[in-house]
């Protein structure tokens, strides 16, 4: 359960940056380049899956993510902020897929508000701006296959709400000094 705890942790703070912004409201990497197509605001790699202008229902103003490359069996912080313009739906859940694949990577549904709620959080179900504060431990993903992951959020009807696209390595533990001297490697 720690597994799928700290997995929809992120999946559910990368669903929530990424259905937002529409293309003309996005943010630059720098003040003086263009957008890149689909980047979300703030400090991070995510983006959305395609470029289809869909009517966002949340508004992110700021996604940071520090480190920006989530990295398993590493912790992560996570600052969100916007607008819900529109009420989420108790039963609204998150997929995870492996891009290469498309294989789903959770072995069930995750609800966004249930999982909230059980970080202390209170589940965004009203139109009204919110800021969500995260810090968790990153866990493996063995399966996945590249270095990126879909975070698809559904209606409890089935219907996709939004999808966006993910960083993330299968990294070293924290402390690798022991992880290398585990395997027979020194520091160079």
């Amino acid at each position: 359960m720690k597994f799928f705890n700290s997995l929809a942790t992120l999946a559910i703070s990368t669903i929530a940056a990424a259905h937002c912004m529409k293309k003309g409201q996005q943010l630059s990497a720098s003040s003086n380049s263009d957008p890149f197509q689909g980047l979300l605001p703030g400090s991070n790699l995510l983006y959305f899956c395609s470029d289809k202008d869909e009517d966002s229902s949340i508004s992110i103003s700021n996604f940071d993510t520090n480190p920006i490359l989530p990295t398993s069996y590493n912790p992560i912080d996570i600052s969100i902020s916007g607008v819900l313009r529109k009420p989420l739906n108790h039963a609204s859940y998150v997929i995870l897929r492996d891009v290469v694949t498309g294989e789903q990577l959770n072995s069930e549904q995750i609800l966004i508000c249930p999982f909230l709620e059980s970080l202390g959080h209170l589940c965004p179900i009203e139109s009204a701006p919110f800021h969500i504060n995260l810090n968790f431990m990153v866990e493996s993903l063995p399966d996945v296959q590249s270095e990126h992951i879909y975070v698809e959020l559904y209606h409890p009807s089935g219907d996709q709400i939004i999808c966006i696209k993910s960083p993330f390595y299968n990294g070293f533990p924290a402390d690798q000094d022991i992880f290398m001297e585990g395997i027979g490697s020194t520091d160079l």
